[in-house]
């Protein structure tokens, strides 16, 4: 699944906006990985989903794999919202054997400059049900965090940097 780009040079400078973001927030306890293909298995059949980028702890342990944020981007010119496909890629994640199903996944979806962030839990029973191709009867919250933030404005930055924060300390509560 990979990210259509409508036009590549706005996507590259909202790719930058975000590695700068997470490079300041995260960079000293988190793993930042541009472009990692996880396997997201649907319908008994293997796909990659490619987040734009993916935070994990340091370390390839799997005691250091306790948290996850994935970000997916889209210029303002995209097409559609971006947010099944930022759900695909959390679910993808959340698919690998070392994640335990009752942590929470934190996803950014980017649009322009406009960000929103969400949280959820995948049960074992969605990502079964995804993997099989079956209706899940369970219902699956995927909560939205915030107002949008736009990355142009310095109150938002600074808010923005407020919910990372508490995201980091969440995910380092893990280890």
């Amino acid at each position: 699944m990979q990210a259509y780009n409508a036009d590549p040079e706005i996507e590259t400078v909202v790719n930058r906006i975000m590695s700068f973001i997470l490079d300041l927030c995260f960079e000293k306890e988190f793993q930042i990985k541009p472009e990692q293909p996880f396997n997201l298995n649907v319908c008994g059949d293997k796909r990659q989903a490619i987040p734009d980028f993916s935070l994990s702890g340091l370390g390839d342990s799997e005691a250091k794999f306790k948290g996850l944020l994935v970000v997916e981007d889209k210029t303002d010119k995209s097409q559609g919202d971006g947010e099944a496909q930022m759900i695909a890629e959390g679910i993808a994640v959340t698919q690998q054997e070392i994640w335990k199903t009752e942590w929470p996944l934190f996803m950014i979806l980017c649009k322009g400059t406009k960000l929103s962030l969400y949280k959820a839990n995948f049960s074992k029973r969605l990502l079964d049900n995804v993997r099989e191709g079956y209706d899940c009867a369970q219902k699956t919250i995927v909560q939205k965090l915030n107002k949008i933030i736009r990355l142009e404005s310095s109150d938002d930055l600074v808010e923005i940097m407020r919910i990372f924060h508490i995201i980091k300390e969440e995910i380092k509560s893990r280890f």
